[in-house]
């Protein structure tokens, strides 16, 4: 915490990892009813670059297949399994963070004391 700036992320345990838990940053702001929290979810900085790279070489190798099946005017089977690795990659990522959001936000509200009547989404 620095001033009204925060930053959190939920420690699951010693023996327990899950790369894809959101990094919670957060603002406390006064508004016009009170006090606000403002907060906003995204992967860890590590993980995210992880996933740019292992989704840049799956665009690169995909594109490199495309280019030879329309220069060679055939096509070879390596693209499913790429299609594959891709939708599991994006799945495992989407399916992990999302849970995880969902309950970082209940953790947050019950925290905080906050009930959903009092909860302004944008």
């Amino acid at each position: 915490m620095e001033g009204s700036h925060f930053k959190v992320r939920r420690v699951l345990g010693m023996w327990v990892r899950n790369s894809f838990l959101p990094v919670v940053i957060g603002d406390i702001a006064q508004g016009e009813f009170g006090t606000e929290v403002r907060i906003r979810m995204r992967l860890h900085a590590g993980v995210a670059a992880f996933m740019v790279f292992w989704f840049g070489f799956l665009v690169l190798f995909g594109g490199r297949l495309v280019y030879s099946a329309a220069t060679k005017g055939s096509a070879r089977p390596e693209g499913t399994g790429l299609a594959v690795m891709a939708l599991f990659a994006y799945g495992l990522m989407s399916i992990s963070f999302w849970t995880e959001v969902k309950k970082a936000r209940l953790l947050l509200r019950d925290g905080l004391g906050v009930g959903d009547s009092d909860v302004l989404e944008e």
